[in-house]
């Protein structure tokens, strides 16, 4: 999804800008036929069309803004978030290599004391 203003993701050559022309009455009869066909093909570009008639332009500025800042907020505290909890899993694998280490050491040295008991 490389282009975020295009809310279409449909094979059918629809996208905002058309959908805008469209409604704004910027397209000849021709292209406006071919539009109306394809719109009823296709669902969620005519639903796309009826949210389109029923936002106010005038407040989609203010509202893109508002989006922005709050999705660059919550990413922002989950990278925080992120990077406050690597260091406790750091931890926690470091505790886990030693009991294993100093299991494995217990049991070499318990096989060395089992075997020099025998050969004494």
């Amino acid at each position: 999804m490389s282009d975020l203003k295009n809310i279409l993701p449909t094979n059918n050559g629809i996208d905002e800008t058309l959908l805008r022309a469209y409604l704004n009455g910027e397209l000849s009869e021709t292209e406006n036929k071919a539009i109306e066909k394809a719109l009823s093909a296709d669902e969620f570009a005519e639903d796309a069309l009826e949210g389109l008639l029923h936002t106010n332009n005038t407040n989609l500025g203010g509202l893109e803004a508002e989006l922005k800042i709050g999705l660059h907020h919550t990413l922002k505290s989950t990278q925080k978030t992120k990077k406050k909890k690597q260091p406790l899993k750091s931890f926690k694998q470091l505790n886990l290599g030693i009991a294993i280490t100093i299991g494995i050491l217990v049991l070499v040295c318990i096989v060395w004391v089992l075997t020099h008991l025998k050969s004494q």
